[in-house]
């Protein structure tokens, strides 16, 4: 909710609109003003009636919003890469730790089982002394074939 309504601002004043002139018939200018601090939401259809009103296609809001901020699964690729790159073996564990403690919670979450064997091999590939089951093995090789 908050960065949806920042990226919007960031839009409005990079072309000079006023809070009135993007809110002008969707909502008032006070309602626009906290979606724009994180503040509070609006309904979709005033969503896409303040993105009219500042010349903003939807596909367009969305490539910007994409750039300012990471997926989940993004941020974990790359908090992952960087532990690897690092050989920062503690990190990777903790990375592992969470993920297991993650699965005790969620244990029909198929993200959280895949991620876990993503670490497991790529602490393998770090130390050979950690072998990957062959349960997550043949888990993985079913998801991806």
């Amino acid at each position: 909710m908050k960065e949806f309504g920042e990226i919007f601002k960031i839009l409005r004043e990079s072309k000079n609109l006023s809070l009135r002139e993007a809110s002008e018939g969707a909502i008032s200018m006070a309602q626009l003003s906290r979606f724009e601090r994180g503040q509070s939401s609006i309904s979709i259809d005033s969503f896409f009636q303040c993105l009219d009103n500042i010349n903003v296609l939807l596909d367009e809001f969305q490539v910007i919003y994409n750039n300012y901020t990471l997926t989940d699964d993004i941020r974990f690729n790359k908090e992952l890469f960087e532990a690897y790159l690092n050989n920062n073996y503690l990190k990777l564990n903790k990375f592992l730790n969470n993920l297991e403690m993650e699965k005790l919670k969620y244990p029909n979450k198929k993200s959280l089982y895949l991620n876990s064997v993503i670490v497991k091999i790529v602490i393998y590939t770090c130390d050979q002394s950690r072998k990957v089951p062959k349960k997550d093995v043949n888990f993985l090789v079913d998801y991806l074939f």
